[in-house]
């Protein structure tokens, strides 16, 4: 998967530390488990007062999706159907909120991460507050009790049939913490390991190459966007990986963790370094005032050394401590 940064500009996701976050599924016995489905939107955490992205930034929902909310904390996707990241992503990283646009989200609640009680406990105290308090737009995630590995493996080929993501898996007894936790995993039909590709930016004229990547590897393929569009959109993520460009280059700006991969540039005149920003090269030798724009050289590096910083990056205490 992380072979198409040598090609087009990637973002990865990461999280702020007080978000639980789910690891991947690896032959446990989920017997007694709860299982639902993974929307595939874009998460959000309403704490009461704000409604914020898993890396802390505020989401711009209208007041009439706001003045819905409860006092008390809730965690979920901001979704509307399967298949539609790229609308629900421009919907709702959207500074200027568009209420008409709005009315098609819903937020698909899956966790109450101040509420003392199992997930049962939790799901029943939501619907008891929408049974008192209408919301047109907060839904409760339907939780099903897992009665052997196989129940779980069959109701995920159902909703990979329908064209949803995957699905989740959890201990109903786990208490909600901070980071990733072995008691809430996720299961697909594919492995993405610790990082999601979550979009690709076609560049001009790569369109095509773009979506048929798109399709070998689950990445989703964003139309071309504005700038405003593009850092609204970055807000919501935690790792940029990209060549020497303008991407990488607004990382750095907004003090993004960033990978920037230099070919046929230098990379010790141009690149930008901290702990959070770092650049690979291929250790070419190059004449800054003979840049050869025909040399790729920059497909030598190693797709292998991409993924292993960008896991040190967004493992590291920098962005999750």
């Amino acid at each position: 998967m992380i072979r198409i940064c040598l090609l087009i500009w990637l973002v990865y996701s990461s999280a702020f530390s007080s978000v639980m976050l789910l690891k991947e599924y690896k032959d446990e016995n989920l017997t007694g488990w709860m299982m639902s489905e993974k929307y595939d939107g874009v998460r959000a955490i309403w704490d009461g007062k704000e409604l914020k992205s898993r890396n802390g930034n505020i989401i711009n929902a209208p007041s009439s999706f706001i003045a819905q909310l409860p006092n008390f904390a809730l965690d979920g996707e901001l979704w509307s159907n399967r298949g539609e990241f790229e609308l629900i992503a421009s919907i709702v990283l959207d500074k200027n909120p568009d209420i008409k646009a709005w009315q098609n989200i819903k937020y698909m609640v899956f966790d109450l991460p101040k509420f003392d009680g199992n997930l049962s406990d939790k799901m029943a105290y939501l619907e008891e507050f929408l049974s008192l308090n209408s919301s047109n737009f907060i839904k409760v995630v339907k939780q099903t009790y897992i009665q052997n590995n196989s129940h779980a493996f069959a109701f995920l080929d159902e909703v990979v049939s329908k064209g949803g993501e995957g699905i989740v898996v959890r201990d109903p007894n786990a208490s909600y913490i901070s980071g990733r936790s072995d008691k809430i995993l996720k299961l697909k039909k594919w492995n993405d390991s610790e990082c999601q590709i979550v979009a690709i930016n076609n560049g001009k004229g790569k369109y095509e190459l773009a979506s048929k990547i798109a399709y070998n590897t689950h990445a989703k393929v964003l139309s071309p966007m504005s700038l405003s569009k593009v850092i609204d959109f970055m807000q919501s993520v935690g790792l940029v990986i990209g060549n020497d460009s303008g991407i990488t280059h607004l990382a750095w700006a907004q003090n993004r963790a960033s990978i920037t991969l230099f070919g046929n540039r230098p990379s010790h005149r141009n690149s930008f370094i901290t702990p959070i920003n770092h650049t690979i090269d291929t250790g070419k030798k190059i004449d800054a005032k003979n840049i050869d724009k025909s040399d790729y050289c920059i497909n030598e590096i190693s797709p292998i050394n991409i993924a292993n910083l960008a896991k040190n990056i967004l493992n590291s205490e920098l962005l999750n401590g």
